[in-house]
Order: C-alpha cells, then sequence, then structure tokens
C-alpha cells in the first residue's frame, strides 16, 4: 500500500525574509532538487495535496518567508528518482513547513540524499527555519497531526502512535506523550522520539 508520508514543522511567528532560500539551499546540499512550483491546498479532510498553479519557483520560496495570508506555494523536488513535495501550509494557528511524499518514495529518498539520511535532512530543514515542533507520520491529516501535538497524552491512543514514525519538541523538555513512542534517537540538533525510524512503522 502506497502510504502518504506527511512531516510537518511548526514555524515561529511573524516574517521571516530568507527563510524560504535557506531551506532550498538546505535541500540542494543533500542533493534535493526543485523542479516546479505547486499550490498546496487543503483536500477537505485538512489533508495536504499539491495542484497546478501559475506561480513560479521562486514564488514558491518566497512563500515561505511569510507567517501568514495569500496562497500556499511550494514546489515539487526530486532526489535520484523520489520526488517530494515542499513547502507551506497553515492550520488554524498553526502556520508550518510541510514535506510531502509517498511510501513507495520513502527508500529511494532514504539512500538519495547527500551526506547523510531523510531523518538527518528533516533535522537540517528544522534548523534553517527554526521550527518548533516537528512530527513525521504516515496516512494521516495535517489536522490530526495537530490534534497530536495539542492533545494530553492521556487522549494519545496507541493507535494513534502506530501512525507516527518520529516527533521532537525543539528545545523543549521531551512529554509524556513523546515518550510513549519510544527511545530518542538524535540527528543534528533534534532528540527524535521514533520507532523503526530508519523505515517508519515498517
Amino acid at each position: 500500500m502506497n502510504m502518504l508520508h506527511l512531516v510537518w514543522m511548526t514555524l515561529p511567528p511573524g516574517d521571516a525574509p530568507g527563510r524560504g532560500d535557506r531551506i532550498r539551499q538546505i535541500l540542494h546540499k543533500f542533493g534535493v532538487e526543485a523542479q516546479t512550483a505547486v499550490a498546496l491546498v487543503n483536500d477537505g479532510a485538512d489533508g495536504v495535496s499539491p495542484s497546478d498553479t501559475r506561480a513560479t519557483l521562486a514564488d514558491a520560496v518566497s512563500s515561505l518567508d511569510k507567517a501568514d495570508g495569500g496562497e500556499d506555494i511550494g514546489w515539487r523536488a526530486q532526489a535520484g528518482e523520489a520526488s517530494l513535495v515542499v513547502g507551506p501550509f497553515t492550520v488554524g494557528q498553526r502556520r508550518g513547513v510541510v514535506l510531502r511524499f509517498q511510501q513507495s518514495d520513502f527508500a529511494e529518498l532514504d539512500s538519495a540524499v547527500r551526506g547523510g539520511r531523510l531523518l538527518d535532512l528533516i533535522a537540517a530543514v528544522q534548523d534553517k527555519c527554526d521550527a518548533r515542533e516537528v512530527i513525521w507520520a504516515r496516512d494521516m491529516s495535517i489536522g490530526y497531526l495537530i490534534g497530536m501535538l495539542e492533545a494530553d497524552c492521556n487522549e494519545i491512543s496507541p493507535g494513534d502512535l502506530d501512525h507516527v514514525a518520529a516527533v521532537a519538541e525543539v528545545g523543549e523538555t521531551l512529554t509524556d506523550f513523546m515518550e510513549i513512542v519510544g527511545s530518542p534517537i538524535l540527528a543534528g540538533g533534534l532528540s527524535f522520539m521514533a520507532r523503526g525510524w530508519a523505515q517508519p512503522n515498517g
């Protein structure tokens, strides 16, 4: 089954000139090359779906500089034979960076990135955009991911965690919720709580 992977990183408040270009550059350093701009839209169930847009790659990069407002424009990127979508997305009061890829692309992405593995790339992007929270899950909507970040740990069911590959709170003490997920794995400046992160929920 070709499940959908979503990596969500909550952005700090306020505009950040140059943030999009910093993210593009770190992706390039890891061998992930931008291709075409896409609009990231809510598909009606808090899902993130890319759609055609007249925007340019320059528009997509600059859209990550903004704290809110306007259309969420990202881009398709390629690493080896695998593709992913990168861009900003807004859910309620949270604006974040989303990395979106299919299960069929996971192994290729994990082996194609230069200088590390996919988790190292995620940690590097987090560092460049000063993301406050990171959650990597599959077959879950953005709305559900945000709900897990906001939930009391007692409201999390074991079934929910079957979908979670990695979770981190940057610069914060790990919560009970994260401790449920597994043992910490360090990547860059992040401490991920994960189960089988090299092959998520494998």
